[in-house]
């Protein structure tokens, strides 16, 4: 059985949807007024993911919890209720720290009896969507409190002694026969910055030791997400020995590289982890894996009207872990993951990234039937169709 541990951030985004970007000094007009939706590249993940589990495109059947840290504000109790509205566990990590008036992250706040006290703020974000692309201002407020110690991964429940949850897992990946299988998700490693220089590193050993005792295969997937701080670096290539699959732009994937093209991120990849698969989304034209110094595999991307990019890659991520779980040969001895089931991660990562452009706010899954519609028509080269759906009507 899988079961899906994301660790990542959270943030209310605050979108602006405009034209043309502001110029500095002057005024924008918005073409709609100002839209609060749940974001974060964990948050976006773990809802697309448990979407795409409730709505049974595939055989996947299993739990998702995220690991994150909430302030205990206004953009906090957004972000547990939209938790519980989709499905997925919270596990908020944020606890017993002392918190100083003087922080610039710290906020008053009204209890349940009205009495004011300090709290760190929940992470947000504004998003200016304008000219087919989108922008960020962020604020990672108490994300920026978020340590590896302070992550705590229960076993799996299907192998958790007297375990009442275990009923609710029936059904097992394609291929497998009997085994207990874990996966861990990093999502926006740039945005936690503790986890940067080794600390991650050392989390991801002592489980997988962990797991190795207790017979359960540990997976371990990553995104890097946008570095803010230009520096494009906290040892994530030497990280990657750890990681089994890498998703990532391909502008993150040159940045982190320091390379002109693919094929020199490709030769500095696989010099840094030669196991690790390294898929690298390319907006519109889909998206490669790149291993062993080359480019293995690719994926063409349905042609889709464009409304809002932002979280498209996290959508991708989501849908390239449902088809690796789906397809994944969880109870074969060969440790290496075969090339077949990381072309069903490409598919569904596709399938879900293109439909997700087409769905204000990073956050909000997109019907069944568009998945599945982006999912056929993608592997349609005699198709010229564009798949298009009422912008009110996503919007709304």
């Amino acid at each position: 059985m899988s079961e899906v541990v994301i660790i990542g951030d959270a943030f209310v985004d605050i979108f602006c949807f405009c034209t043309k970007l502001p110029v500095l000094g002057g005024d924008t007009l918005l073409e709609q007024p100002l839209k609060t939706y749940p974001g974060g590249s964990g948050v976006n993940t773990a809802t697309h993911l448990v979407a795409l589990i409730n709505n049974k495109h595939g055989s996947v059947s299993c739990n998702v919890e995220l690991h994150t840290v909430l302030g205990n504000d206004d953009n906090g109790r957004i972000l547990k209720r939209h938790a519980e509205l989709h499905g997925f566990d919270i596990r908020n990590c944020l606890s017993n720290i002392d918190i100083d008036a003087d922080d610039a992250s710290s906020t008053q706040v009204a209890d349940d009896r009205g009495a004011t006290k300090l709290s760190l703020a929940t992470g947000h974000c504004i998003v200016i969507v304008a000219e087919d692309d989108r922008s960020f201002l962020t604020h990672r407020g108490c994300i920026d409190q978020f340590t590896s110690e302070s992550v705590n991964i229960d076993l799996p429940i299907s192998v958790m002694p007297h375990s009442s949850s275990s009923a609710s897992i029936t059904s097992l990946p394609n291929n497998c026969n009997a085994s207990s299988h874990q996966h861990l998700h990093i999502a926006g490693y740039f945005n936690i910055t503790n986890f940067w220089y080794g600390s991650l590193k050392k989390k991801i050993i002592d489980l997988k030791a962990e797991r190795e005792e207790q017979n359960i295969r540990i997976t371990v997937s990553l995104v890097p997400q946008f570095d803010a701080s230009g520096k494009w670096d906290g040892d994530l290539l030497d990280l990657l020995t750890c990681v089994d699959i890498l998703i990532m732009s391909e502008t993150e994937a040159l940045s982190i590289t320091k390379s002109d093209n693919l094929s020199g991120a490709a030769h500095v990849l696989n010099d840094a982890s030669p196991d690790t698969i390294a898929v690298v989304t390319r907006s519109s034209q889909g998206a490669v894996v790149l291993q062993n110094r080359t480019q293995t595999l690719s994926q063409s991307a349905a042609s889709v009207e464009l409304v809002d990019p932002t979280g498209a890659g996290d959508a991708f991520a989501a849908g390239f872990l449902y088809g690796f779980l789906d397809y994944l040969p969880q109870c074969s001895e060969n440790k290496r993951i075969p090339a077949d089931v990381v072309k069903q991660g490409l598919k569904w990562g596709c399938a879900v990234g293109s439909a997700n452009v087409m769905t204000a706010g990073a956050s909000n899954p997109s019907s069944k039937l568009l998945i599945e519609k982006c999912y056929f028509n993608q592997e349609r080269e005699d198709l010229k169709e564009v798949i298009s759906v009422s912008k009110n009507s996503i919007q709304a």
